[in-house]
């Protein structure tokens, strides 16, 4: 099965509109592959995220950077 790939770049605010968007057209659906930079999980770390947003989790993939301490 053949697959599109979405790379969403962008800062919050805008990736969740992306995303609205997206959703209004049907690219949230089997044979989408949503990949985020820190954006989302920076979202999903210090706002939380509503349920109006909650699908937007599912199928997509985050990236979050991490630090070594100590």
């Amino acid at each position: 099965m053949e697959s599109r790939v979405v790379v969403v770049i962008t800062y919050g605010k805008t990736g969740l509109l992306v995303f609205e968007t997206a959703k209004r057209l049907s690219m949230m659906k089997k044979g989408y592959i949503w990949i985020t930079t820190t954006w989302l999980s920076n979202v999903l770390d210090y706002t939380g995220i509503s349920s109006k947003y909650a699908f937007f989790t599912r199928g997509s993939h985050t990236s979050a950077p991490h630090t070594r301490f100590g």
